[in-house]
């Protein structure tokens, strides 16, 4: 049986060797991330997936 501690799922997925990321790298892949998909990001949502989500977003008759 393993002790909580020491059990590799008991630690956060961000920790290696007991060392945390440091707020500057924590920008610099925000910042990495931002230059790669900003543009997508800001694009506008096509109009037939804008109607899908309205249609989504409407009540449901309830099924009987």
């Amino acid at each position: 049986m393993t002790d909580d501690k020491t059990a590799p799922w008991s630690k956060p997925a961000h920790r290696k060797k007991g060392r945390r990321r440091s707020a500057v790298s924590d920008r610099w892949f925000d910042s990495q991330l931002n230059r790669l998909y900003g543009d997508v990001v800001e694009e506008p949502l096509p109009d037939d997936l804008l109607s899908l989500i309205e249609k989504l977003k409407a009540p449901r008759p309830d099924k009987k």
